[in-house]
Order: C-alpha cells, then sequence, then structure tokens
C-alpha cells in the first residue's frame, strides 16, 4: 500500500560490477579484516573481469556458476584457489537472492507505507481466528511482530522456532528461479549465511501463541503449512489479499506489512543499529528510506550534547 507512482526496478537491470560493489561495502566493518581482504581480491581479480557487465540474474543461473569452475579448471587454477572463488560467488548470489527485496524497491523513493493503529489490531485479532484452520494466518503475525521478508517467512521450519530462548533463527530464504532457454520457474530454498544465521528474538505476545502450535508441529516441517510443503510467496499474497485486504479494504502487500513493524519499532524509540540487525538491513538503508519517522527533537540534541565529553 506504499504511496508511489514511480517505476519498480527490474532486477534484470541490476549489474554484477553495481550489486557487487554494494555487497563489498556491506562486509567492510562487519567481518575480519582478513576475510574482506580475500573477498576483495576474488572479486576484483577473477570475477569482475568476467561478469562486470552481465546482470545478477544471468549469475544466478547455475549453468554460469558451472561454466566458471569448468574455465578456472580449464587455466589450470590450483583446487584451493578454485574452492575460494566458487564459494564466494555463491556467498553473494545467496545474498542476493535473500535481499531481492530491498533490491528491488522503486528507483524514485516512495513513501513509506500508510496505516492505521486499528488495521494492525485487526489484522492481529484475523490471524488469531485463522490460525485454528490455517497455519498461513500465523505467518503474518510473524512478520508484524519481527518484520521477516517474505522469503524469509515461507523457508521457516519449526526448528527454527527457539520458543526457550524466544529467538527466530533465520537461515533460509525462497527464490523462484529460471533456466535459460526455460520459461518455466521452480521453487528452491537457500541458505543466506550458513556459517552466520541471523537470530531475531521475539516477545512473550508472539511466543505465546506459537507455543500453541508448535508443542504439536514437527520440527522439521515448514511452518506455513506445517508440512514438508513449501508454500510459495504468491499463495501468501493470495492469502492476505482474500482474507485480510477485502476485509480492512486496504490493499496491503507483504512489504507493507514489514515496514509496519519497521516504522513501529523506530516510532516507539528502537535504535537503527537493532533494527537493521533484527530485519537484516543496513542501518543506512533505514536512514534513507524512514528518515520521515526518525525524528530527533531540541531536547534529544541537547540532552546528547551535555552528555558529550573526552
Amino acid at each position: 500500500m506504499n504511496n508511489t507512482t514511480a517505476e519498480k526496478v527490474n532486477t534484470e537491470d541490476v549489474l554484477f560490477k553495481d550489486f557487487v560493489t554494494k555487497w563489498l561495502d556491506e562486509k567492510k566493518g562487519g567481518i575480519k579484516k582478513i576475510s574482506y581482504d580475500l573477498y576483495f581480491s576474488i572479486v576484483n581479480d577473477f570475477l569482475l573481469p568476467r561478469f562486470s557487465g552481465k546482470s545478477m540474474e544471468e549469475i544466478c543461473r547455475v549453468e554460469t556458476v558451472q561454466q566458471l569452475e569448468d574455465e578456472l579448471h580449464n587455466q589450470e587454477y590450483s583446487n584451493a584457489t578454485i574452492t575460494n572463488i566458487i564459494t564466494i560467488l555463491k556467498i553473494i548470489i545467496r545474498y542476493y537472492r535473500g535481499n531481492i527485496e530491498r533490491i528491488g524497491y522503486i528507483k524514485n523513493k516512495s513513501s513509506a507505507v500508510q496505516f492505521s493503529n486499528s488495521d494492525v489490531e485487526s489484522m492481529i485479532t484475523i490471524s488469531k481466528m485463522l490460525a485454528k484452520e490455517d497455519f498461513k494466518a500465523l505467518g503474518i503475525l510473524i512478520i508484524l511482530y519481527t518484520g521477516l521478508s517474505i522469503s524469509e517467512l515461507c523457508a521457516l521450519k519449526w526448528e527454527n522456532i527457539n520458543l526457550e530462548e524466544r529467538t527466530i533463527t533465520v537461515e533460509k530464504t525462497i527464490y523462484r528461479s529460471k533456466s535459460t532457454g526455460s520459461e518455466d520457474k521452480k521453487t528452491e530454498v537457500f541458505h543466506l549465511d550458513a556459517d552466520n544465521p541471523r537470530k531475531v528474538y521475539v516477545n512473550k505476545k508472539i511466543a505465546k501463541i506459537l507455543k500453541k502450535y508448535k508443542a504439536f508441529a514437527n520440527p522439521t516441517d515448514y511452518v506455513l503449512s506445517n508440512s514438508e510443503r513449501v508454500v510459495e510467496p504468491r499463495l501468501m499474497q493470495m492469502f492476505l489479499k482474500n482474507n485480510y485486504c477485502k476485509i480492512l479494504a486496504q490493499n496491503y502487500s507483504f512489504s507493507d506489512l514489514k515496514e509496519i513493524f519497521i516504522i513501529s519499532a523506530l516510532k516507539q524509540g528502537m535504535r537503527v543499529e537493532v533494527l537493521a540487525q533484527i530485519t537484516g538491513m543496513t542501518p543506512g538503508y533505514i536512514f534513507e528510506r524512514y528518515s520521515a519517522v526518525i525524528m530527533v527533537s531540541e531536547d534529544d540534541i541537547k540532552k546528547a550534547m551535555k552528555k558529550f565529553s573526552y
């Protein structure tokens, strides 16, 4: 329900050279220097010379990765070097897939979603009623209380939810891929960062609701289907439209639900760097998109300057 007339970015337009530059910037400072130096070297010495003008959608194709691996073997690089190059390329691909919603935001900055507290309360009430018959309703609650993306939500299993620690471990995402020369798409589940999964803490309200359903669930089942079957994002969007949007007379999307969480958290005083850790976004992106929400009063400035000292 974003107020915008701007055109959405076509992911086919996202070039490898542009994306990998931003990826390196986001990695810098967040990993050990030795790891960053390796990433930087592999990207600039091996990946950019080959893929600079290609789109990320091309890079994500299985055959692209395989062709690069074959090429490196033919050029007689050591197995260790080849492993490093292919591993880092796959990390970049996983990161792209996990952040595709953020990458696909509009070119011309739109205003954030407009919503009322009564709409949020209604969505929570509807979800509690529907969850008794359809676990997809739990997904609506999870996004409203945690800010997960729809692709992360669809990949969530019961084993990722630890109610003793009140945490959700976000380690996978859903991606609809298409092979070269084929119009058919298939749904795949990918690890975001197997070595460093994101942990999201949940409050008592949502933990209490999830506890009722997890008690009878198979740990390896997906939360949204309560089975081994993956619920695709497009089916979740239909569920949202048919069971919520019609009742509320508002055309909300899952990006809107995530924004509702972000805006509500900011209004309640949550720090941007904390929110970035929860949502997987960068602090810079949050500052840029939600600058109108992040308001600093004159009193805040005075207090900060009074505390400042060397």
